[in-house]
């Protein structure tokens, strides 16, 4: 037996002994003893004896709420378990993503808009899904700092090894209040990530800065680094040239100031692509922005215009994304509530042409329950020569395709309570299919339903989470859908028991179905095959800082996920772990 299936087996039977142990009744030798209420009382005003001004107050008042609030400062998707990206139907092993071609989206980070590169914009999420927090609207997706309030330093360490050598490693530092100044905010992340078996290699850092430069004048700076070793699937189909590893070397750097008046900023990234093409592609940008958000009780709007400088020798275009070739752009945000009358609006306009909104208006009976009538619309120009310095090398290009749905209309709703959430729309779907390389397309309506629910429920000592989401179409015009499964599912389920003073044994499966559907290889149809996985773990958590997990993906051993070769039946130990200073 190898030394890794030692390994491996080793945790499987420690966390199952763990997990047996502690699920019993707290033994008389963890009980605490307490002290009297009063000699609590004096201890805490002795300590305050010796505190300067009321910012230390403040700052006791922080540690004393301290655990309380460190849950939710916790690393973004830590658990790598569930498809849980809303609506991009990701499938995620040791911080790699495996999806669908039709997963592709418009990615803000930062506060400014990316281009769309090499790869499928998934893949952006796969490289900064843990430096960032997530949201999602309209095809868009903003990747956001989540900015660290507390006066103490956190540390944040999460490992994890498994077969075919799946193995990842993160570091996160989180750090305010420097030398007595507050609002000032600091934050660096290291992710490095293996996947042998699907011949996969990443590197990726972050650094992330606030700083108060004068009153109500704030400077945001970040950095980011990615390195990545990746098979040809990860391309877009236009850029699939041979069946090799290609590899990434991308770092972007950006200055947001934000003032009373106006935000402005600046970004500089450079991106080089290597064993696509003959030569190496490369895509430098210097990006500008001019932007100003105002909110008050009812009403937020947020504008932002973006100037693009750009030098490169290819251009890229994804579905339903953004090209790459944008010199300008346009993007607002406009939400309003009133009583029960409520609005929620998003607008990206870019030149050259392309044209991204979504409106919901909608009607609030009580808290709980909301009815809204939604509307999305997307057009974009796209080009039939990617390669403007080099005309030639379109020759190599054998396919490139595109699903564009350009409008939809939908009637939905939502109910929510503590325990129970649900949110559904079913609407009109008109469709645009389009082959480049045939200089063919196709168009077409569906009904196109979307459902999520979840159902939070605590017995005793017992805390159980199910959650469901399902999106479908049905074509009303007899075609075959065309990259992307008519009907996706996804059913996850977690239970954790309270063992006493912050530990918990947890369990829980997740099952994920997407149909079968067409798509394109060589200019030739092909069929991919229906997407069926289970995936499972057991773990324990000890305090809120420490967590050790068993996961067992791929447990059908299903060969294929969305027509690419998927990771084996895989044990996978990963321990959490985050430091107090």
């Amino acid at each position: 037996m190898t030394k890794i299936y030692k390994v491996l087996l080793l945790s499987i039977i420690l966390t199952f002994s763990f997990s047996i142990a502690l699920s019993q009744e707290a033994s008389d030798s963890l009980d605490v003893i307490a002290m009297p209420d009063s000699l609590v009382i004096q201890a805490i005003l002795d300590s305050l004896d010796n505190l300067e001004n009321q910012k230390d107050i403040i700052d006791y008042e922080a540690y004393k709420d301290l655990f309380n609030k460190i849950d939710s400062y916790k690393t973004n998707s830590r658990e790598d378990f569930q498809f849980d990206s809303p609506n991009a139907n990701i499938y995620s092993a040791q911080d790699h993503y495996f999806a669908s071609e039709s997963n592709n989206f418009i990615v803000r980070k930062n506060g400014f808009t990316e281009l769309s590169n090499t790869q499928a914009s998934y893949m952006k999420l796969q490289h900064y899904n843990r430096f960032y927090k997530q949201t999602h609207s309209a095809g868009i997706y903003s990747l956001e700092k989540e900015y660290y309030q507390l006066p103490v330093t956190i540390l944040e360490a999460v490992s994890g090894l498994g077969d075919y050598d799946l193995g990842t490693a993160y570091f996160a530092i989180k750090k305010n209040h420097f030398r007595n100044k507050y609002n000032l905010d600091a934050r660096m992340n290291f992710l490095k990530a293996n996947l042998y078996y699907g011949e996969e290699l990443a590197s990726n850092s972050s650094v992330n800065l606030l700083a108060p430069l004068y009153e109500d004048i704030k400077l945001e700076v970040a950095y980011n680094s990615v390195s990545y070793e990746g098979p040809f699937t990860k391309l877009l189909p236009a850029f699939r040239i041979s069946e090799a590893i290609f590899e990434e070397n991308s770092q972007s750097f950006s200055g947001l100031v934000k003032s009373k008046y106006f935000d402005f900023g600046i970004k500089y990234s450079s991106e080089e692509y290597r064993k696509i093409m003959p030569e190496i592609l490369k895509q430098n940008t210097s990006q500008f922005i001019l932007g100003k958000e105002y909110s008050s009780e009812d009403f937020r709007l947020k504008t932002s215009y973006e100037f693009f400088l750009k030098d490169e020798n290819f251009y890229s275009q994804e579905l339903n994304s953004l090209s790459s070739d944008i010199n300008h752009l346009l993007y607002a945000e406009l939400d309003y509530r009133k009583s029960t009358f409520f609005t929620e609006n998003r607008l990206l306009l870019s030149e050259p042409y392309q044209v991204n909104s979504s409106s919901k208006l909608g009607y609030s009976f009580n808290d709980d329950i909301r009815l809204y009538l939604q509307t999305d619309f997307s057009k974009s120009r796209k080009k039939t020569n990617l390669f403007p310095d080099n005309p030639e090398w379109t020759a190599l290009i054998t396919d490139h395709t595109y699903l564009n749905e350009n409008s939809y209309l939908a009637l939905g709703s939502s109910y929510h309570d503590s325990t129970f959430y649900l949110q559904g729309n079913i609407g009109l779907a008109d469709i645009e299919f389009e082959n480049i390389s045939l200089d063919s397309r196709e168009e077409y309506s569906a009904l196109k339903s979307e459902l999520e629910a979840s159902i939070k429920h605590k017995y005793n000592k017992y805390s159980i989470n199910y959650n469901t989401k399902l999106k479908g179409y049905y074509e009303l015009d007899g075609y075959d859908m065309m990259l992307t499964p008519a009907l996706i599912m996804t059913n996850s389920l977690d239970i954790a028991r309270d063992v006493g003073y912050n530990n918990y044994v947890k369990a829980g499966l997740s099952h994920h179905y997407g149909a079968s559907y067409y798509g394109f290889e060589d200019n030739f149809l092909v069929s991919y095959q229906d997407t069926s996985l289970l995936d499972a773990y057991i773990g324990f958590q000890i305090t809120r800082l420490f967590e050790l997990r068993t996961s067992f993906k791929n447990i059908l051993n299903r060969d294929i996920i969305y027509g690419y070769k998927n990771i084996p039946q895989s044990v996978i130990v990963t321990v959490s772990w985050n430091f107090i200073n």
